[in-house]
């Protein structure tokens, strides 16, 4: 499989070239927007190794929220007031501990690298997601949609690279598994309940977005 740099590389072409075609059609009216839909592409490029407990997508991911954590909890502490310094300085680092070598932790025994992270489920499961979060806080109709598509453009960049790269490993070695793992492009993983579970939740995230893709979809 492709390494973090390549994906990145992937990425951010594929992101770039998703860009250029949503201004080109008119549905990005700012050079902001069309920089937000290449980020969100490259995001989408590497979300798909969270699984793998070695790679830098999981250290930078968790290592922000463990970040963003340790942040918000002191920031709280300071404008709650009547707190010693030593004391907020601790609950931040005792909650940067926590999300770094618990949950992050926690999250590797529940993944498995090229489990279901790697299938057409999961681009769904990603592009809905950011359709979901971005309708929070935006109203635009038309950027709701794009957000989504360049997820899913920056997700299938990967597992295609993968596909492709499917004979070696992420070090650049020959691939050899003892068992059958999935294709990247599969529609499930190797666990049924997972598998379920997965395309559960696509119909859910669809039925949430049903107003965003109607126009797409035969209904």
């Amino acid at each position: 499989m492709a390494n973090f740099y390549q994906h990145s590389f992937a990425g951010a072409i594929s992101g770039l070239i998703y860009a250029v075609f949503i201004v080109s059609i008119g549905w990005a009216e700012s050079q902001w927007t069309a920089l937000l839909l290449f980020a969100v592409a490259i995001i989408g490029a590497f979300l798909p190794d969270l699984d793998h407990d070695e790679g830098i997508p999981v250290r930078i991911i968790f290592g922000l929220l463990a970040t963003l954590a340790a942040t918000l909890v002191v920031y709280w502490h300071y404008l709650k007031g009547g707190f010693a310094l030593w004391y907020i300085l601790i609950a931040g680092l005792l909650i940067f501990a926590l999300v770094w070598f618990g949950i992050k932790r926690l999250f590797k025994m529940a993944t498995h690298h090229r489990g279901i992270y790697h299938s057409i489920p999961a681009i769904l499961i990603a592009a809905l997601l950011a359709m979901e979060l971005s309708r929070q806080y935006m109203d635009d109709f038309r950027l709701i949609q794009t957000i989504g598509g360049a997820m899913a453009v920056g997700y299938f960049t990967h597992l295609l690279l993968d596909e492709i790269f499917s004979a070696v490993t992420m070090t650049g070695r020959p691939f050899r598994s003892t068992r059958v793992t999935a294709s990247p492009l599969s529609y499930r993983s190797n666990s049924l309940p997972v598998t379920l579970i997965a395309w559960a939740l696509v119909a859910l995230l669809i039925w949430r977005n049903l107003d965003f893709l109607k126009e797409w979809l035969p209904i």
